[in-house]
């Protein structure tokens, strides 16, 4: 279980327009509802129990809002060294994910500052999420479905509790030793990485008009 805040301080999310991220704002309200993603992965005859996604995700996650700047978001991820950031709402849904590439991407691409632009203007959305109580397998299907490396996960409600990462799956894998791990690890990286060859495919990039 991931016990070290590697994402951000407790119920901190980036201030309105910000560009430094240094205030602390009241913890998300409890919201009212909320979608997730639902799988179902079983085990091979013989492993033990997959792991559940609250045993190994990363909790008191950073996140931010569509209203921040850019280059707010790129502090964040810098003071908390990663590459990802969920985006949510005034009641702390998950509605989009913002990542490093992204605002490298507009940002090379935009005769704009990043002071200037906003995570809106970058963030793809909406997320594939999960719940803490599914599953690691549950997490590792929707990665692979949705060719990403990181997943928001959601409480009941449909709130933000934490992210799990790929990498998380990999240690809770060696640690555990688990067969079924191992082979959902290898199918969801076959798909994430997406190669012909030695050509990484671009499926669709949403800076270049039809």
């Amino acid at each position: 279980m991931t016990t070290a805040v590697s994402i951000n301080d407790p119920g901190r999310s980036l201030g309105i327009g910000q560009d430094a991220a240094g205030e602390r704002p009241l913890p998300f309200e409890p919201p009212q509802e909320g979608q997730v993603v639902e799988r179902c992965g079983p085990c091979q005859p013989g492993d033990s129990p997959a792991p559940s996604v609250r045993d190994v995700m990363t909790r008191n996650v950073r996140s931010c809002r569509p209203e921040d700047t850019l280059a707010a978001a790129a502090i964040a991820m810098f003071e908390a060294d990663c590459r990802f950031l969920p985006v949510v709402d005034e009641t702390g849904h998950p509605i989009g994910v913002v990542t490093d590439g992204d605002i490298c991407l507009i940002g090379s691409t935009s005769h704009r500052r990043l002071s200037d632009m906003f995570v809106h203007d970058a963030m793809s959305g909406p997320p594939a999420t999960c719940r803490a109580g599914d599953t690691a397998l549950v997490a590792l299907k929707v990665m692979r479905e949705r060719r990403v490396r990181h997943l928001p996960v959601t409480g009941e409600r449909g709130a933000l509790e934490g992210v799990v990462s790929l990498t998380d799956v990999v240690l809770c894998a060696e640690e555990r030793g688990s067969a079924s791990l191992r082979q959902e690890l290898a199918a969801a990286l076959r798909e994430i990485v997406q190669k012909h060859g030695d050509q990484r495919v671009i499926v669709h990039n949403p800076f270049i008009e039809d």
